[in-house]
């Protein structure tokens, strides 16, 4: 990947999946990731996994949040009410979604086939 920024956006989005895309050691130092991330004992193994992904990748995830759906879905509307939205990565349930079409991007667009073929499923 050429752009970064679009780097980082594919790795963290494969982070959110359970896959460690492949990156430069360092090439995102200094970088840090804001999420607001699903809380519960099955999520568990996946953010163990965080300090992997940071390691290969050279950026850091701060953890803002961690709460279930519900609880999560409430804080993103008082987000977007009070224009407090500069976190980066946001679990939310498929059923909640669609109501934030200015919160949630398609990452398809920035990710190479190659990148993520056998780590992603479609």
């Amino acid at each position: 990947m050429k752009n970064p920024l679009k780097s980082l956006l594919a790795v963290t989005t494969c982070l959110a999946m359970g896959a460690v895309l492949p990156a430069a050691a360092g090439q995102f130092d200094g970088i840090t990731v804001e999420a607001k991330l699903i809380g519960g004992q099955q999520y568990e193994g996946l953010y163990g996994r965080i300090g992997q992904w940071e390691a290969s990748t050279g950026a850091t995830v701060k953890i803002v949040s961690k709460k279930n759906h519900f609880e999560l879905d409430k804080e993103f509307k008082s987000d977007l009410a009070a224009g407090t939205t500069g976190w980066c990565v946001g679990s939310n349930h498929s059923s909640f979604a669609p109501q934030y079409p200015s919160l949630y991007a398609d990452l398809s667009p920035f990710m190479d086939a190659d990148d993520v073929a056998g780590l992603c499923r479609r």
